[in-house]
């Protein structure tokens, strides 16, 4: 019997060994062991651990056909070579396409170019994932001048409208397009990120007891971009060092803006927070385990208050408290663990009463959290 055959669109994806996202990879496996023939066309992405090319390249990648176009996208590119590598991945996408059919495709936005060639195949066949709200956020975010907002918001409605189906990656995220397109409630529908089952299996073998360590860790897992705010954990450091002296913030991570971290961390003698750099998902797992509280924060906009952070499922996982400073979606649904606090007004009570809560913790919630999140039983839903 012929295989069916899935195509995914993605232009950040990686191996199992990603210190990144694997998200994507982890669903791929599934459609194969179901019984499907997956092809990802992806790009030259910075934080890919598949070995860069300047020409076009196939490889095979744990039974994953991956045709690696030459035109990548990040924060580390200007804006100027992202929209020129934007167009020529568009561009190559189409052509490829044009020759290669499948029975499913599936475009990973954000930025939405990537997902324009749905418009050219059956609707039926279509899954757009919204993975950012786009050209949402980058009107938010003045990136994008307003001179564009209506070529783009049209090239939105008609991705929209030409697709299939339409996943997002956070309840707020659907809530948010349904205010402005309520048509669509019928054909969009979430699908979290999902656990990562290797930051699991080292959970089992991380997970350890805080008191036992002098230092009380808080850790911050992300990225060092603009969106993310890292600034905001030198003024947390600098408040909690008349708190508590025990207390240490772990900022794992790296990216455009880690050398000035590090530098205004070395000039104003910021001497409680610990500067790790990248890590792989094991020395992450490290850290996590025997951290006290995690950390997240990121611009306070309606756009990125939407948004689906990976890191918040890995926390999830070690069943660590969650210190976050905006009302996300994440408060509402993840309330029993993920607490509301205000980092840079940070006080003494606000320490008491995170520790007296934390000792409280429902951990049957959480297990609940953990098994609903199952990647395995996320990706089936992509095909139903």
């Amino acid at each position: 019997m012929k295989r069916k055959k899935i195509i995914i669109v993605y232009q950040y994806f990686g191996t199992s060994e990603s210190k990144w996202s694997t998200r994507w990879f982890d669903f791929t496996q599934h459609f194969i062991n179901e019984g499907y023939e997956v092809t990802v066309i992806t790009s030259n992405f910075i934080r890919s651990d598949i070995k860069k090319s300047i020409f076009f390249k196939s490889i095979m990648i744990d039974n994953v056909k991956v045709k690696l176009f030459p035109f990548g996208d990040g924060n580390n590119f200007s804006v100027f070579r992202r929209v020129v590598n934007s167009f020529f991945f568009l561009l190559s996408t189409i052509v490829y396409l044009i020759f290669v059919k499948a029975d499913n495709y599936i475009f990973s936005s954000g930025p939405i170019t990537a997902a324009l060639p749905l418009i050219f195949k059956r609707k039926r066949n279509t899954i757009l994932e919204i993975r950012d709200l786009w050209p949402d956020g980058g009107f938010e975010m003045k990136k994008i001048p307003r001179v564009f907002s209506k070529p783009l918001f049209f090239i939105q409605k008609k991705l929209y409208e030409s697709a299939g189906k339409i996943i997002t990656c956070s309840p707020s995220q659907r809530k948010y397009i349904l205010n402005n397109y309520p048509q669509l409630l019928n054909k969009i529908h979430t699908i979290e990120h999902g656990i990562d089952f290797r930051i699991l299996d080292f959970s089992l073998s991380y997970n350890q007891n805080e008191s036992e360590h002098k230092n009380k860790y808080w850790t911050v897992v992300g990225t060092f971009g603009f969106i993310h705010n890292p600034y905001k954990w030198l003024e947390l450091a600098q408040n909690l060092i008349k708190l508590d002296q025990n207390i240490k913030i772990v900022l794992i991570g790296s990216g455009p803006l880690f050398n000035d971290i590090k530098s205004k961390i070395y000039l104003n003698k910021i001497n409680n927070i610990i500067l790790t750099g990248q890590l792989s998902k094991d020395e992450l797992s490290k850290w996590i385990s025997k951290s006290e509280f995690c950390l997240f924060t990121t611009l306070n906009n309606i756009i990125q208050q939407t948004s689906a952070p990976n890191k918040i499922y890995d926390y999830l996982v070690f069943k660590k408290p969650i210190l976050i400073d905006l009302d996300m979606w994440l408060l509402k649904k993840y309330g029993e663990i993920i607490w509301k606090v205000d980092f840079i007004n940070f006080n003494k009570d606000d320490l008491v009463s995170i520790r007296h809560k934390k000792a409280n913790l429902n951990f049957n919630a959480i297990d609940s959290y953990i098994k609903q999140l199952n990647r395995s039983k996320l990706a089936d839903k992509y095909l139903i």
